[in-house]
């Protein structure tokens, strides 16, 4: 099974290959710029539009000398953090969290000079001090109207670490099909210029391709794929080449383990929770002013045109 994307790409050239314009209708021996005077064009259009996506992530840390106790400090402040953001703005917010744990040793230092000393390793049982659970909390706002609040809830519960807001743009249907009509006007417009230039008018359009590749010449890579896409690349067995994109995530049928608890018996994760609504309510008060940067959006396409 030959990939979509191969034939889709090819189509629109073969189409508009196959359309007589100008010079002599009887002769379809070549391509359409050996049948009659042409001109090549390559269109380019910037748009500059605002940001429309967020993201920033956040790290909140424990340490214990009881690994499940570390843990269960950490999940329980990243999981009051999670419920305030949600609470926020929940319907415009994608939250992932990652935990790793890792133990912690007596530190040993020898002197190497009178004002000087270097670590020495101490990594054995008899040296060990605890555990450092820390739980990271990677944000991605779809909205950013809330982004400095939804934040601000996270900065108020204290993390670790942090790490700055990163701005992106989602291109939607209708900015690619913008920027698309603009790259044609700009490709017609230069293409007209060399034909007057050379004593002729612009005739209709031949060929139309969008994209950096060349009209008149053979592309870079076939059509349909870049370069990162042969990283993928594979053949299937009937031979036709095939793009195999994706993970594979084993999953874990275990039931979840019961809740921790410390020597009163109360429950870990109960213990070391802040109440989300006094994160929601500190929310302003840690919030950081952003003012959004426009962002450039290019497109690009190539077009042959008849001289008449």
């Amino acid at each position: 099974m030959r990939s979509v994307i191969l034939s889709a790409v090819a189509l629109p050239a073969m189409v508009l290959a196959g359309c007589g314009f100008g010079g002599s209708e009887t002769d379809t021996s070549g391509p359409v710029w050996s049948r009659t005077a042409s001109v090549e064009a390559i269109g380019r259009a910037y748009i500059e539009v605002l940001p429309n996506r967020g993201q920033f992530s956040v790290t909140f840390e424990a340490r214990n000398v009881v690994s499940e106790d570390a843990v269960a400090e950490a999940v329980a402040r990243a999981n009051s953090v999670t419920q305030a953001m949600r609470e926020i703005d929940g319907d415009n917010i994608r939250i992932t969290s990652d935990l790793s744990v890792s133990p912690y040793y007596e530190q040993v230092t020898q002197a190497t000079g009178e004002f000087t000393e270097r670590l020495v390793e101490n990594r054995h049982p008899d040296a060990l001090l605890g555990y450092t659970a820390s739980v990271t909390i990677d944000v991605i706002a779809l909205d950013l109207e809330h982004l400095a609040d939804v934040r601000g809830a996270a900065m108020a519960a204290g993390p670790a670490r942090s790490r700055d807001v990163q701005f992106s743009m989602q291109p939607s249907a209708e900015l690619y099909r913008e920027a698309f009509a603009a790259a044609v006007d700009d490709a017609t417009e230069r293409a007209r210029i060399v034909a007057e230039s050379a004593g002729g008018q612009l005739g209709p359009v031949q060929i139309l391709l969008e994209g950096q590749q060349p009209c008149l010449r053979p592309p870079a890579t076939p059509a349909g794929l870049d370069n990162g896409d042969y990283r993928q690349l594979g053949r299937n067995e009937d031979g036709d080449r095939v793009v195999v994109t994706g993970s594979r995530i084993r999953r874990s049928d275990t039931a979840a383990p019961s809740p921790i608890t410390n020597v009163s018996g109360e429950s870990l994760a109960v213990a070391n929770t802040i109440d989300p609504r006094f994160l929601v309510a500190e929310a302003g008060n840690f919030a950081l002013a952003a003012d959004f940067e426009p962002m450039r959006f290019e497109t690009q396409v190539c077009a042959v045109f008849a001289v008449e």
